[in-house]
Parts: structure tokens; C-alpha cells; sequence
């Protein structure tokens, strides 16, 4: 055999021939067979250790979620709803809420929904300011109103 000598060959006898239908399966079947193994417990202390690093981007984010979870033996893997709770309280409160309110029912669409939050979250934390500003604003004026009456 032309490999024998990189030991491959004998890693190419062993593998059965199988479909891939999808880029996500690959990556699994790849990770699963050439990924540096750790202890099952340090890979559960990763995982409950994990959160989102200042400055860094939704998407990052959720890549990186995503492996430290699809790291963890299936027979220690929290449920999908805890792991989506966990997912979500790694971001401000204002951001975990709207991924909450949502009842989304996979991480794919919660890990989706975030990245466009993030994208509209300013926007909508500047109108919110600014209606805070018209309503004391409102405020002071009917409360001088109410001291001229008094008066």
C-alpha cells in the first residue's frame, strides 16, 4: 500500500463508506474522529464556564458555543432547553429577555434570532432613550403647570 508507511492505509480499511448529506454532519463525523480528546469533566467545566467575551460578536459567539456544547459526551450533554437557557444568559438582560420571550424551539434559530437582535438592539435602545427624554420632559412641564396653579 502506497499510504502503509503514514499509517493511513490502515485508517482508510477501517472507515466504512457512508453518506454525508450535510456540511453540519461532516463537521461532527470530522470532529468526532480527528479532534484532541479531553477529560469529559473539563470539557463540562468549559461549558459551564462559557460566556460571551467583551467585544466579541454574536457569531463568534455561537460558534463557539456550539463546539464547547458539541464537545460534551451525549451521556453528560444537558437537554437542548437548558443548554438554550444557558446560551441566552450569557448576553446583557435586555437581550436574554427577547431570546426568552420568543419560545424559539432549536438552538440553530435561537443562535439566528440573536444575531439579529444584536443587529437591531442599538436602534431600539435609542428610541427608548429618547422616549424617556419626551416623557420627563412632559413630566417637568405638567409639574410647573401644577405649581403655577398652586400658587
Amino acid at each position: 500500500m502506497v499510504y502503509g508507511h503514514l499509517g493511513l492505509g490502515l485508517q482508510c480499511q477501517k472507515m466504512s463508506i457512508t453518506r454525508i448529506a450535510t456540511l453540519a454532519e461532516l463537521q461532527r463525523k470530522f470532529l468526532n474522529q480527528w479532534e484532541v480528546k479531553k477529560n469529559p469533566l473539563q470539557i463540562l467545566v468549559e461549558y459551564e464556564k462559557i460566556k460571551r467575551n467583551a467585544g466579541e460578536s454574536v457569531q463568534d459567539y455561537c460558534v463557539r458555543f456550539k463546539v464547547v456544547y458539541n464537545k460534551i459526551p451525549d451521556h453528560l450533554k444537558p437537554p437542548m432547553g437548558l443548554a438554550m437557557m444557558k446560551f441566552s444568559d450569557c448576553f446583557d438582560t435586555d437581550m436574554a429577555y427577547q431570546l426568552r420571550e420568543r419560545e424559539l424551539a432549536t438552538m440553530e434559530d435561537m443562535q439566528k434570532i440573536a444575531v439579529s437582535i444584536e443587529a437591531n438592539l442599538p436602534s431600539k435602545r435609542a428610541r427608548v432613550k429618547e422616549e424617556k427624554k419626551v416623557t420627563v420632559k412632559e413630566e417637568s412641564s405638567s409639574m410647573d403647570q401644577l405649581l403655577k396653579k398652586v400658587k
